[in-house]
């Protein structure tokens, strides 16, 4: 029901001021209706119970709403609420008045605002006051409901209540035939009930309870001479120990099951066996078939993987072979672009062998110093020195894509970082490369923070951040 918009500047317990004179007068609030606690309100929006109670405090001020000491706050009576209102309107409608003169508005345009707000609250007056339609209509459904169900539970209460009462009469009546059984019972010379039901049993049922009785008897008589015969043929005899022999026989039962098992483990076994000699024969019959193909072709393959000759640290496979053909194109373009960067001081060269044992051969680079006249590796560069080989080999490679391939063209390079590292004159050196690459035709992008960088490019896309998040600024 209550909202609170963040990004107003209206202050939150003014907003909430406003909301609940708002409902008050729409009839969505009523008179003595209790609204949320403090902490409840603050929960429910998410804000500071100082901020609810600052605005309770203004509300009871203003005479909208007054609170009971350990109940809460409620909505004043409308005969207080009037007064309250016409004065709240008349500080809000002078306040309007001033605000819109500041702000330079007519009267006609003052007039038209009042009516389209008028307009907006009769719209939601309608609204709110169909939404109480609704809710009184669902009241008075609800109510209607709870009556018919409050008559059935009387009518429910009064079926148990009879049921109740001819449930006592049962049992009473029961009790009353219960004590004249026993003494009929007693009188007649039973002991208890299951002797008089048992002579209750018809004739048949007696007659047949004697057969049976008669022949328990007949069994009894021939079980017991069978029995006397038995003892005379055990006379003197030693009894067997039963449990050693049932062991004996389990412990052998068990060795029978494992010898089984062992065997059918062992067929099986064998049946592999057999079939994988099979298939063993048949792949060696057909590897000496093939044994003269097979040859040539792994001449051939180790003349590709760069193994020929029986030289295996020669590594240079057929692929590497091709690659350091390109590659060598890539590093001659590039060496264009190293020594303007350089001033000539540097050149790369491909190294014929490969720099370890895991590396091909042909596709290492080394770089040969000017100064000192010999070739060292590319890890031994000092950190600028690497970026301008980067960059020189990244050109490098933009030409040699578009030698190889005329419709291939690159419009488009970023460079991100690395100009840091750059010494003043290889700064200068680099960024009038750059300028010349694109010779206005090509995108070149560079992602920095070298102050001089900033001062020679004219297009600028300047991000900056800021405790809120970063900010993006354009300098065309």
């Amino acid at each position: 029901m209550f909202h609170i918009d963040n990004r107003s500047r209206v202050p939150i317990h003014q907003q909430l001021q406003a909301q609940i004179v708002r409902y008050v007068s729409l009839g969505l609030l009523l008179p003595d209706q209790q609204l949320p606690s403090v902490r409840a309100m603050a929960q429910q929006l998410g804000i500071n119970p100082n901020t609810v109670q600052k605005a309770y405090a203004a509300l009871e001020m203003n005479g909208v709403l007054y609170t009971v000491a350990g109940r809460g706050a409620f909505i004043s009576p409308e005969k207080d609420q009037l007064s309250q209102f016409k004065k709240l309107a008349a500080d809000r409608f002078a306040a309007a008045v001033q605000a819109a003169a500041d702000a330079g508005l007519t009267r006609q345009a003052l007039e038209q605002a009042a009516k389209r707000r008028e307009t907006a609250e009769k719209a939601q007056s309608d609204a709110a006051h169909q939404a109480a339609a609704d809710r009184q209509r669902e009241i008075d459904e609800a109510r209607s409901a709870y009556q018919a169900l409050d008559k059935r539970k009387t009518a429910a209460q009064s079926a148990v209540d009879a049921a109740q009462k001819q449930l006592a009469a049962l049992e009473k009546d029961l009790r009353a035939q219960t004590e004249a059984f026993e003494q009929k019972r007693a009188a007649h010379g039973f002991e208890d009930e299951a002797s008089y039901r048992l002579a209750k049993r018809t004739n048949a049922d007696i007659e047949r309870l004697d057969r049976e009785i008669r022949n328990y008897d007949e069994q009894k008589r021939t079980l017991a001479a069978q029995t006397h015969e038995l003892e005379d043929k055990l006379s003197g005899r030693q009894r067997t120990d039963l449990t050693a022999l049932q062991n004996r026989r389990t412990a052998a039962l068990d060795r029978q099951a494992k010898a089984e098992n062992a065997e059918k483990a062992m067929v099986r076994k064998l049946t592999l066996h057999e079939s994988a000699e099979r298939e063993i024969r048949q792949a060696n019959a057909a590897i000496q078939k093939k044994r003269g193909k097979w040859q040539i072709i792994q001449e051939l393959y180790t003349c590709c993987a760069g193994i020929a000759a029986g030289n295996p640290r020669a590594k240079l496979t057929f692929e590497a072979y091709v690659q350091q053909y390109y590659f060598k194109q890539v590093v001659a373009a590039a060496n264009k672009r190293l020594t303007r960067l350089t001033d000539g001081m540097f050149t790369l060269r491909v190294m014929r062998e490969a720099a370890n044992r895991v590396s091909q051969s042909g596709l290492d680079l080394e770089v040969l110093d000017r100064s000192t006249g010999q070739a060292r590796d590319v890890s031994t560069l000092s950190g600028g020195e690497s970026f301008l080989a980067s960059l020189a080999l990244a050109l490098g490679l933009s030409d040699a894509v578009q030698s190889q391939s005329g419709q291939i063209r690159m419009d488009a390079m970023f460079i991100d970082e690395g100009f840091g590292s750059l010494d003043e004159n290889a700064l200068r050196s680099s960024i009038d490369v750059l300028l010349e690459l694109a010779d206005g035709k090509r995108l070149i992008g560079i992602i920095s923070h070298v102050q001089e960088l900033e001062e020679r490019i004219d297009k600028q896309i300047v991000v900056t951040k800021t405790p809120n998040g970063s900010t993006v600024r354009m300098n065309v």
